[in-house]
């Protein structure tokens, strides 16, 4: 497995690449995008400063892919795999993540 330094890249502001075949970006205020090969999720969130500056997803939103001018449902598996993405994502930056 290669090193978490060597799996992400950061082409352009707020945009992470993964190795691994995703890429989550944060756009705007109110929206990441999580995005595979041919498919994505937009993703509600909510930035909030607690104790350093955090972005809220909730669990719940991860709901439909975007594939193809389709619409598919998201297996609870796949939500749990895109959350972990998001999350290996924003440590790999330092961002903070809360998941509701």
């Amino acid at each position: 497995m290669a090193a978490m330094a060597d799996r992400f890249s950061y082409p352009r502001p707020n945009l992470i690449v993964s190795s691994d075949g995703f890429s989550v970006e944060v756009r705007g205020r109110n929206t990441v995008l999580y995005a595979e090969t041919d498919k994505t999720i937009e993703v509600f969130a909510e930035q909030v400063v607690i104790d350093e500056p955090t972005i809220i997803v909730r669990r719940a939103d991860i709901r439909v892919w975007q594939a193809r001018g389709r619409e598919i449902a998201v297996s609870e598996s796949e939500r749990e795999r895109v959350l972990a993405n998001i999350r290996s994502a924003f440590d790999w930056k330092g961002w903070k993540l809360a998941v509701e």
